[in-house]
Formats: C-alpha cells, structure tokens, sequence
C-alpha cells in the first residue's frame, strides 16, 4: 500500500513528503532489497537527502540475500556521496566478501574500519584468516594472523603446519614465535611445532627456550593441580 501510494503521487505530479520515502525504503529493505533500493534511488532524484539508515538498510538488505556486489557498489556510492556507513554495515560487508572469497576487496573495505573498536577488527582479521586459507592464500593468512593483536593458538598451528609442509621452517618459526611473544601459553601442540622447525634449521637456541617456556607453563600447571 505504501508503494501504490507513492506511485500514485508520483502520477499525480506531487512529491511525497521526505518521511514517506524513507519509510518505503526501510519497509522493503525488509523483504526486497531491489525495491528497496529502487525507492532510495527515486528519492535521490528529488531534494531530499534521506538519513544515512537508509542507504545502511539497503546494503543489509543485499548482504542478507547473497549480492554482496550490490551491496559494495551501494556502499560505494553511500561513501563517495559523503555519508557515514555504520561500522555494522562495513563488517556485514567484510564478512559477506571474505564468505565470497573476495579476500582482497573484504581487506579494502576494511581498511575503513582503521582506528575503531580493536577486538571487532580481530574478529574480522580472523574471519579473512579462515578466508585466505580456503583459497589457499598462505601469504594473506600470515599477514593477516601477524595483524591480530591478541594469541590464536589454532589459527597459528594450523597456519605454522601448512608453512613447514611447503618447506618454509623460517616462517614457521616467525609464526610460532609471535605466537609466544603475543603471550600465547606454550600448549604442547605449539611447543612441539616450534621444537620441529628448529630442528630442521639448527636452531638451538630456539628449541631450548621453547623447551624451557613449555616446562615453566608444566611446572606451573601441576603446582595448581597439586
């Protein structure tokens, strides 16, 4: 009925009021994202600025359906019209590529989320971490991991495994090791990882400070249990 309305205004030759318009838009970013955004699009035609909400809604609205190169190219728009998307929509967005395996443009868009909540932008580092690795984008997965600001012992195994499998122990190591510098406890898994690539690169000082964290982190262990 509110579209009928509308359409009917708009044959009458008057325009509705600025509410009414915004009103169809968050209505059908509801259900239909592509009306939803055909309605902002007729509102833009007229002198009205709609709120930002708007414009979030109808990227939502794409994201909740799969086009996510919908909602990228709304958000686009959305920014380079001067508006300030929602740090909610940017990470909808983020997640909605990296699920796409658009790694690249979920680390452009990203990069917009710069110097806002911290633990937030880890869990976005973690969901491209997990994104890289599917498509096989061991370098990405590194640098992402290297970004995350709090330890992630799983993401780091996994990610030290794939690096000595291919025959690259140094890099191993510089995971691993960031791993405990992070202050990441020294699980046996880990500790037995690290152990292994510095035997393979004759690194014994290495495995010995590895094999002293990890009897410390016992130690400590039973002195609780005890």
């Amino acid at each position: 009925k509110v579209e009928e309305w509308l359409l009917n205004a708009g044959q009458s030759g008057w325009t509705p009021e600025q509410y009414a318009f915004e009103a169809a838009v968050l209505l059908f970013a509801e259900t239909d994202g592509g009306k939803a955004d055909e309605w902002l699009s007729r509102a833009q035609q007229t002198e009205y600025k709609l709120s930002d909400a708007c414009f979030c809604a109808v990227i939502r609205a794409f994201n909740r359906v799969g086009r996510v190169d919908k909602a990228t190219d709304r958000l686009s728009r959305m920014i380079q019209d001067g508006r300030s998307p929602t740090e909610e929509t940017i990470r909808e967005v983020v997640g909605a590529l990296a699920d796409a395996g658009d790694v690249p443009l979920a680390e452009a868009w990203l990069a917009q989320l710069t110097g806002r909540s911290g633990e937030g932008i880890d869990d976005l580092r973690r969901v491209l971490f997990d994104a890289s690795m599917r498509t096989n984008d061991v370098a990405c997965a590194e640098q992402q991991l290297a970004l995350i600001r709090s330890p992630d012992a799983d993401r780091t195994q996994k990610l030290a495994e794939v690096l000595a499998e291919s025959g690259d122990p140094e890099r191993a190591r510089a995971v691993l090791q960031s791993y405990v510098a992070l202050g990441g406890p020294p699980s046996p898994e880990i500790t037995t990882s690290l152990l292994s690539v510095c035997a393979s690169l004759n690194d014994s000082s290495g495995a010995e400070a590895a094999a002293i964290a990890f009897a410390a982190v016992a130690e400590l262990n039973d002195l609780h249990l005890s």
